[in-house]
């Protein structure tokens, strides 16, 4: 989740057009960065390749790379931009089918990050538009299937339809253990998933090991600072903390953080400075070195984010607790009303849960 950084001299060493004999060496490193996690370089070698395309007047190919840009906009942080591409592309291959084959991709794009932008409804029913391309074709592709189930159980953690979040979640991973080895990344992020889903229900245990069986498994696969494990290490950061087992949760917490900061992926530290305040907050009782990350998290989110976001919200909400504790009653109140009005309810003590950490994990 990063803004995408560049500079007039990133336009001269990539504004070339790549001759024929290049391309598929272009695409090869367009996709090793994608799966590297290095959004920022990938978005310049599509850029690259849509130009490409578009020299040869080659329709199709332009299309699907143009949905492989909003894909890749999506996991760099930029869900705004991804899904104003999206929606784009879309209407302008609905009124002129037939549609492509990555179709149901496409709408899981799009219905993923309409939830980032928190259109719960919206992102339903485009997950089930996603859901319904696929089923219709001759040969279904599963694992979008899969990923739009998963991503509508997601949907109903964020409107509090636990039970079902969880029947969804588990029939999402029960598709994919049909098609993907047990310690396949894929497996690894839907584990990811249900262990969120077990978190909202208070479910520590089952929670404590989706999480470290998602861990264990990405870190077979992924470079050590890769976005989503240090997303993983995050979540199970405070599910760790929720146990009590705190130096623990400050040392995966303090890992995610440090890699986030080398990265610049600035949203995702909203989340990860808000989660160590929490720590000191509610387990270390240090209300003052709370502030100083809770602050951190705010000025991010006034930066980056639109009001009201309920991300704010929870920031809000933890700032109002540190003044609880220090009987600092008018400031306390001050900061809840705020976070009322950003839409959501004091929390007492809970700590936040990761849910952004969580959404960076899902795609693939």
């Amino acid at each position: 989740m990063l803004k995408a950084f560049t500079t007039i001299i990133l336009i001269f060493l990539w504004g070339f057009i790549p001759a024929q004999t290049d391309i598929d060496a272009l695409r090869n490193q367009f996709k090793n960065q994608y799966d590297s996690g290095n959004f920022d370089i990938a978005l310049l070698k599509v850029d690259t390749i849509i130009t490409y395309w578009q020299n040869q007047n080659q329709n199709d190919s332009v299309t699907f790379y143009r949905y492989e840009h909003a894909k890749t906009l999506g996991q760099s942080g930029e869900s705004y931009m991804a899904v104003e591409e999206a929606d784009k592309l879309i209407n302008e291959l609905e009124i002129d089918p037939p549609l492509p084959n990555f179709m149901g991709k496409l709408y899981f794009v799009y219905g993923k990050n309409l939830l980032y932008l928190s259109e719960f409804v919206k992102s339903t029913e485009i997950l089930n538009k996603a859901i319904a391309f696929e089923t219709s074709q001759l040969n279904p592709d599963t694992a979008i299937i899969a990923n739009a189930t998963e991503w509508k159980g997601i949907v109903c953690i964020y409107t509090d339809q636990l039970e079902e979040a969880q029947i969804l979640v588990e029939e999402a991973l029960e598709l994919l253990y049909a098609i993907y080895d047990s310690s396949s990344v894929k497996i690894a992020y839907s584990l990811n998933s249900l262990a969120g889903v077990y978190y909202q229900r208070n479910m520590l245990s089952e929670t404590n090991t989706a999480y470290e069986e998602a861990y264990r498994i990405l870190k077979l696969h992924l470079p050590a600072n890769h976005p989503h494990i240090l997303s993983v290490a995050s979540n199970l950061s405070n599910v760790k903390s929720g146990m009590g087992e705190i130096p623990a949760a400050l040392e995966l917490l303090e890992d995610a953080i440090s890699g986030h900061e080398t990265q610049k992926a600035v949203y995702n530290l909203i989340n990860e400075y808000h989660n160590l305040g929490s720590i000191y907050a509610t387990s270390l009782r240090d209300s003052k070195r709370a502030r100083v990350y809770f602050l951190r998290s705010l000025n991010l989110a006034d930066s980056l984010l639109p009001k009201p976001h309920f991300y704010r919200a929870n920031t809000y909400d933890g700032l109002g607790g540190t003044y609880l504790y220090e009987q600092n009653y008018l400031k306390a109140d001050s900061f809840f009303l705020l976070s009322y009005q950003h839409g959501q309810y004091r929390k007492g003590s809970k700590i936040l849960y990761k849910i952004t950490g969580l959404f960076q994990c899902f795609f693939w």
